[in-house]
Order: C-alpha cells, then sequence, then structure tokens
C-alpha cells in the first residue's frame, strides 16, 4: 500500500504489488515444503528400509554360514599354547618378544608377558639397527 501524502502512478502501484507478492509467494515457499519433495522423501525413506533389511539379512545369513564352516581344527590351528608352561623359557621380562616357531608376540603388560596370535597384529615395524637414534 502506498504511504499516506504520496502519489504514485499505477504502473508503480502495480510493481509495487507484484514486488509484494512474489516476496510473499517466496516466503509460503520457504515456510511449507512442496508435495513433490515430501513425496521424494517419503520415496527416499522406504528404500533405505529396504536396504538396511537387506544387509541385516545378509549379515545374519554370513554368520551362520560362518558359524558352520568353522571347526574345530581352524581354532586349534591358532591355539598354539596350552598354558603359560610351554611358552619359551628366554622370555626377556620388560622387552617385546617374538616366537616365530609358533607365530606369537609376547607383549610386557604390568609385568607380565601376555601372548598374541600374529593374525591378531595389523601392522609391525621393525627398526632398522643400521639407522641409530640422535
Amino acid at each position: 500500500m502506498p504511504p499516506q501524502g504520496k502519489h504514485y502512478t499505477p504502473e508503480q502501484v502495480e510493481s509495487q504489488s507484484a514486488i509484494m507478492s512474489s516476496r510473499l509467494r517466496e516466503r509460503s515457499k520457504a515456510c511449507a515444503p512442496d508435495r513433490s519433495s515430501l513425496a521424494r522423501n517419503e520415496k527416499q525413506a522406504e528404500l533405505m528400509q529396504q536396504k538396511l533389511s537387506v544387509k541385516r539379512s545378509e549379515k545374519s545369513s554370513a554368520w551362520s554360514q560362518q558359524g558352520q564352516l568353522s571347526s574345530r581344527a581352524d581354532i586349534l590351528e591358532v591355539d598354539v599354547y596350552q598354558s603359560a608352561g610351554e611358552y619359551p623359557r628366554d622370555l626377556p621380562s620388560s622387552e617385546v618378544y617374538v616366537d616365530m616357531q609358533g607365530q606369537v608376540l609376547f607383549a610386557p603388560i604390568n609385568g607380565s608377558q601376555v601372548p598374541f596370535h600374529i593374525s591378531m597384529i595389523k601392522n609391525a615395524v621393525q627398526p632398522d639397527p643400521d639407522r641409530t637414534a640422535t
């Protein structure tokens, strides 16, 4: 609406009303999302639920197949030492020791040597003896 005391031409009044309606249209779009985006969001949620159910079923079937495939022989292959008495006699008390025959790494934890099978270790780096620390 034009303010009191000012005179506008009909073209100016029409352009101001067009601007005002355009602003109101933008506000209404920002406040209420249109139906196509709502439908898209619903479809995406439905697809996500389907993918999750497929992944859950694959995971459960993989676990059941893995349980059927593993046998006592596989477990015994990793089980190198039956008791602490079978550990090598020359274990240093405060150093990391690697038993190559048994494929075991002994790490000092709280004053005692704890065995770890090499399959449990992701990465190991042996320091180069030629490069001494300076």
